[in-house]
C-alpha cells in the first residue's frame, strides 16, 4: 500500500512511467503519464514494440497491401505478415536488406516476389507457404 502525496509518482516509477525522459516525480507527472499510454493506438503500441524488440507481427490482420509502415522500423528482425490476405511486396522492400533476418509470409494471396528479396544481405528465413 502506497499512500501520501507523492503516491502516484512512486507507483507510476514502479511501473516505469517517465516524464520527459525521467521518472516521473510527482502524482499529476504519472497522471498526465499513464494517461498518455492509454491514449496511443494498438498500431503505434505494435510499432514502438517493433522498434525495441526488432520483431513486427501483423499475423491475421486484414491487409490489403504489405504495410508501409514495417519499412520504417529501425533495425527490424523478423516480419511475421501471416494469413492476411496480401497479394504482393513492394519493390521498395530491399530497405530492410541490412537487418530483416526472417520474413515469415504463410497463408498470403502472393503471385510473385520481388527481384529485390534477392539482393537482402541478412535474410536468411523466406516463409512463403
Amino acid at each position: 500500500l502506497v499512500r501520501g502525496t507523492n503516491a502516484g509518482a512512486i507507483m507510476g516509477n514502479c511501473l516505469g512511467l517517465k516524464s520527459k525522459g525521467r521518472p516521473a516525480e510527482t502524482e499529476e507527472e504519472a497522471r498526465t503519464a499513464l494517461t498518455s499510454m492509454g491514449n496511443k493506438s494498438s498500431k503505434q503500441q505494435r510499432l514502438e514494440n517493433a522498434a525495441k524488440t526488432g520483431i513486427f507481427n501483423l499475423t491475421e490482420k486484414s491487409l490489403t497491401a504489405f504495410p508501409d509502415s514495417a519499412l520504417e522500423i529501425p533495425n527490424l528482425r523478423v516480419l511475421h505478415i501471416e494469413r492476411c490476405g496480401i497479394t504482393s511486396l513492394p519493390t521498395k522492400i530491399e530497405q530492410l536488406s541490412n537487418s530483416l533476418q526472417r520474413l515469415n509470409l504463410p497463408g498470403n494471396k502472393l503471385t510473385s516476389l520481388p527481384l529485390e528479396l534477392a539482393r537482402m544481405r541478412s535474410l536468411q528465413v523466406l516463409d512463403i507457404s
